[in-house]
This record gives C-alpha cells, sequence and structure tokens, in this order.
C-alpha cells in the first residue's frame, strides 16, 4: 500500500511539474538582461496549484535565490497578480514584480543587489547568482576590474556623458540592476545598454569589448521534470 501510495503521489508530482512548464513556456518570456515579462491572464486561467508553482519559478528564477518563497508571501502575490482589482508594484524574493500594458514585468529589485566582484581576467565567475562572467586576458592590465549593480547613481552619470541612453528601450525598473563594470570608480561598460568606455581602440583597450555576460541564474526558470521510475 505504501509503495502504491508513493507511485500515485510521484505521479500527481509529474503532471504538475509537466503543467507548470507548459505553463511557463505559454505566458513567461525571459530576457537577456535578466527580467521576464509574465502574461497575467494565462496564469489566472491555469489551475491554482499550476499557477502558483509557476509564479514560484519565475520570482526564484530572476531572483537568483535557491529555494523558492514563503507560502503565505507567494499567495498574497499570486491573489494580487491574478485578480481583477488594480494592485501596485509588489517585491518578493529579491524581485520587483510591477504590472503594466504589455503584461506583469518581473526584475530583480536593485536594493538587493550588493556584491560587488573583482573579475580575474580569462576567468569566469558567477556574479549575483545571476549572471555569467568572463572578461578578455587583457583588461586587467591597467588595474582591476569590478562588477556591481549599475546603481542609481551609476545611471545618472552614464545618461550625464551619454545623453542618448535614455532612449534605451529597457524597461526603468530593470536598469539598476544591470551589472555594470568599473576600474575604481570609473564606469568602463555596461554591456546590456551597449555603453563601453574605450579611449582610443587599439589591441590593448579592444579588451573591453572582449567582455560576455550571459544570464545564467542559480534556479532555472523550467528544470528538469520531475519522472516516476
Amino acid at each position: 500500500r505504501l509503495a502504491r501510495t508513493a507511485r500515485n503521489m510521484a505521479r500527481a508530482r509529474a503532471a504538475l511539474e509537466t503543467g507548470t512548464a507548459e505553463l511557463l513556456a505559454r505566458a513567461c518570456m525571459i530576457l537577456p538582461e535578466g527580467y521576464c515579462r509574465l502574461d497575467a491572464e494565462a496564469l489566472s486561467a491555469a489551475p491554482a496549484e499550476v499557477s502558483l508553482r509557476a509564479l514560484a519559478r519565475i520570482v526564484t528564477c530572476i531572483g537568483g535565490r535557491d529555494y523558492p518563497p514563503r507560502l503565505e508571501r507567494l499567495e498574497r502575490l499570486h491573489r494580487a497578480v491574478t485578480g481583477v482589482a488594480a494592485w501596485r508594484a509588489r517585491t518578493l524574493s529579491g524581485c520587483h514584480v510591477v504590472p503594466g500594458r504589455d503584461g506583469v514585468l518581473v526584475c530583480r529589485e536593485p536594493g538587493a543587489v550588493s556584491e560587488r566582484l573583482t573579475l580575474i581576467p580569462g576567468a569566469e565567475a558567477l556574479w549575483d547568482r545571476r549572471f555569467r562572467i568572463k572578461v578578455g586576458a587583457g583588461t586587467g592590465k591597467r588595474g582591476p576590474i569590478t562588477v556591481a549593480a549599475l546603481g542609481r547613481d551609476g545611471w545618472a552619470a552614464l545618461v550625464e556623458a551619454n545623453p542618448e541612453i535614455r532612449r534605451s528601450r529597457l524597461p526603468a525598473p530593470v536598469r539598476h540592476a544591470l551589472p555594470a563594470f568599473r576600474r575604481g570608480r570609473k564606469l568602463v561598460a555596461v554591456p546590456h545598454l551597449g555603453y563601453f568606455q574605450i579611449p582610443r581602440l587599439t589591441p590593448k583597450t579592444a579588451g573591453f569589448r572582449r567582455i560576455h555576460v550571459r544570464f545564467s541564474p542559480a534556479q532555472a526558470l523550467a528544470p528538469a521534470v520531475f519522472s516516476v521510475v
């Protein structure tokens, strides 16, 4: 009887995992800048348990967390996102969740990003448990390169130096949590905004354009599906 119960529970879990993955494929679009657009109507139309699991996966992935949020907080956010009443932006698991015309925006909460990482040229590093970063071997000759969140001050300095950056189509809530590369206090690159500060492009300084940034969070949006053996 115990074995049969275990098999039945395993089949139920496998069905939930499959349903969650299918819902995420329909309702969620992940962008390389580390945020997503969520179709609230698709989330609302799905069975409650599947919908809750999908929302938990999204905030866990975008927030760079290892574990999903507590059920009570998740349910409160779920009621807001899937409800008919208007709601304001909320935070959960290091994410900023914002309603909008193009769907619900889920991005990293800038205030939750505190990591400043000194990069070793030629080596790969994981920053903020969200981005895999590798810099060219020649980038450290003029001093170490660090990566940290762009932040409000960084964005303001960037706009002052390059006013055309204001025309970026990247949603405003996403910008402040982007990985920004600095040498000392000087901003040298924000790849997701197409910014590379290179005084003179030579083989020695061209290393700045060999900065590789890839969104690769600690927990994938839809990990390997649970199966029954």
